[in-house]
């Protein structure tokens, strides 16, 4: 079996350098580390999906993107013939990855909560994935 690795490093003016290693080396010592054992008979959990985040920045970036190129985008993560995300989760008001700080509501009341500022980017993300992955 043969092993590729791609390096990016700008702090060593490294860009994109492959790697190419054969097989295994022989490590008798710590044998034990380099070892995969699966036992399907034995199942310690079930795996309900895979997924990712939609964040504001996502959902600004992916709204640059040319309509052909964000259908092939959804199309690579949620469907069928994809990745098959099916698990995503997203912020409540903004994050470290919105464009800007805001809040839902400002008032302990909630009487000024909106979703508003949403809609701009992050919920056309969510809608496009969940149309093709409800």
């Amino acid at each position: 079996m043969k092993f590729k690795k791609y390096e990016t490093n700008y702090k060593h003016n490294v860009l994109l350098k492959k790697y190419e290693k054969n097989g295994f080396e022989k490590d008798f010592a710590n044998q034990e580390n380099h070892v995969i054992l699966i036992y399907p008979e034995i199942k310690y959990q079930e795996i309900l999906g895979f997924g990712g985040a939609f964040t504001e920045s996502a959902g600004y970036v992916f709204s640059k993107f040319p309509e052909n190129v964000k259908k092939e985008f959804i199309k690579d993560y949620f469907s069928n013939h994809g990745i098959r995300y099916n698990l995503c989760r997203t912020h409540i008001n903004s994050c470290d990855f919105s464009i800007k700080s805001y809040s839902y509501s400002e008032k302990e009341s909630l009487d000024d909560f909106s979703i508003e500022h949403d809609k701009q980017y992050l919920i056309p993300l969510i809608n496009l994935a969940k149309d093709e992955n409800p």
